[in-house]
């Protein structure tokens, strides 16, 4: 069976056509970033502009959706989406234009699928009792979710997005000092009230493979593997790779001394992230910071691969990783 999967985020549209007979076949693995969130923290609405862009990305998509014979199309919002008071505007128009069913997915929804995707090329062959720690840097939201190959454990969504804490936080280019400090105490601030409802013992901490996913921590990976360019999707040189905390807190510097316009000369940094790289980069290294995390694992794979996953299971199916 050929699956699309459309992953609506607040700073990127991604696709992912693939195969799902024994096991998850990519096929088409695309990322579009129309900034479908810009304004969102402070508006609570979409501006016409966003809608547009974002209605552009799916124009494109469903073209190539139609390209490949697809069986199944299935679409998901995040947190842009649960949070603008005129979401229904871009989900019926992407439905009455291009036949995209778009759900707007709950926050631990979001996360306990992220978390489904992320594992399901790492943990191939981990034991039943591993313990794995997700974190999912996004746009609009960070998720940092526990458990197993099989289930799990404790799934949360906190307010550290790299558009959101951009916005709320860097008004210099590059930013102040102060700036950078009051946005680092800020996601410190967060993970203290968010650990509380993630139950990761101390002990646990130092048994626990953590995974790290979606655009922000794919682009310091390319960045530290110093890829001419940013190569995405399972199999390619970021899938699996190694990122050290040294590593990120070296390149979370290098990016806080670079104005906008020499961060997009970054080979591996995709247009439209690079004012947004460096609040990402500095919520992963807080991460890491609080966690005791001496490195991290880098998966492709994310809520798209998760999507694909929960409706087979809907439809009482599972595959191999």
């Amino acid at each position: 069976m050929r699956y699309a999967s459309i992953d609506i985020g607040t700073n990127s549209v991604l696709l992912l056509i693939a195969d799902a007979d024994d096991c998850l076949v990519p096929i088409v693995d695309l990322q579009r970033i129309p900034r479908l969130g810009k304004g969102v923290d402070k508006h609570a609405t979409l501006s016409a502009e966003s809608i547009g862009r974002a209605l552009a990305v799916l124009s494109e998509y469903r073209a190539i959706i139609d390209r490949y014979d697809v069986d199944r199309v299935v679409a998901a919002g995040t947190r842009a989406l649960r949070e603008a008071l005129n979401a229904e505007l871009l989900v019926s128009e992407a439905q009455r234009r291009f036949g995209f069913s778009i759900e707007i997915l709950s926050e631990t929804e979001e996360a306990t699928w992220t978390f489904k995707g992320a594992v399901s090329n790492i943990a191939e062959g981990a034991d039943e009792a591993s313990l794995f720690l997700v974190i999912d840097i996004g746009g609009g939201s960070t998720e940092l979710t526990i458990g197993t190959r099989r289930e799990v454990r404790a799934a949360l969504s906190t307010p550290l997005g790299s558009v959101r804490i951009t916005e709320k936080f860097f008004h210099s280019d590059p930013p102040t000092e102060h700036e950078l400090g009051i946005a680092g105490n800020f996601i410190v601030d967060v993970l203290r009230e968010s650990a509380l409802r993630l139950p990761l013992q101390t002990e646990e901490r130092h048994e626990v493979t953590a995974i790290g996913v979606a655009g922000t921590i794919t682009t310091l990976a390319a960045m530290q593997l110093e890829l001419k360019v940013y190569e995405s999707a399972s199999g390619r040189p970021v899938e699996g790779a190694q990122l050290k905390y040294v590593d990120v807190e070296s390149l979370v510097a290098r990016l806080s001394r670079m104005k906008v316009e020499q961060i997009r000369a970054i080979p591996q940094v995709s247009e439209g992230r690079e004012d947004v790289i460096l609040a990402g980069g500095l919520v992963l290294l807080e991460v890491m910071r609080f966690f005791h995390l001496p490195s991290i694992l880098v998966s492709d794979r994310g809520l798209r691969y998760g999507l694909i996953l929960r409706d087979l299971q809907h439809r009482g199916r599972s595959l191999q990783p």
